[in-house]
């Protein structure tokens, strides 16, 4: 599960069943407590194309031939392309990353992630990350 946090609002993009993609949600009842995850007041829901964040993980396992790739690249620009507009609207972001059912869990990681890592040849975010996002 992709959590991100805001300082500011931010713009949503529902989910579609009919073309999967990227999107960002409200928090349902039970990811309200990932709130604590973060410093900043608005956060959401964010999901690849699969639904959950599974799809935002490329190339974390190098022998493994992923045939759903091309469209994790998708999921990963999209999600990309979604931070840059943000940030050139001077937004600050977080996120937390972590399996479904460990939002009450501490952050076991932090790192800053660039957009240009998130349109790479590969990327993963790590379970249970909280950091922040940059442009570039």
């Amino acid at each position: 599960m992709l959590y991100i946090a805001s300082d500011v609002p931010l713009p949503l993009l529902p989910w579609d069943p009919g073309a999967p993609a990227f999107h960002v949600e409200e928090l349902d009842a039970a990811s309200q407590v990932v709130r604590e995850r973060f410093t900043l007041p608005s956060a959401y829901y964010a999901g690849s194309h699969e639904g959950c964040g599974c799809g935002f993980q490329l190339g974390e396992y190098p022998d493994f031939v992923d045939e759903d790739a091309p469209a994790k690249r998708e999921s990963l620009r999209q999600l990309a392309d979604y931070v840059d507009a943000q940030h050139a609207l001077g937004r600050q972001l977080q996120f937390f990353m972590c399996w479904a059912g460990d939002e009450e869990c501490p952050p076991d990681s932090r790192r800053v992630v660039t957009t240009r890592e998130l349109r790479g040849d590969s990327f993963w975010f790590l379970e249970g990350e909280a950091s922040s996002f940059a442009a570039g």
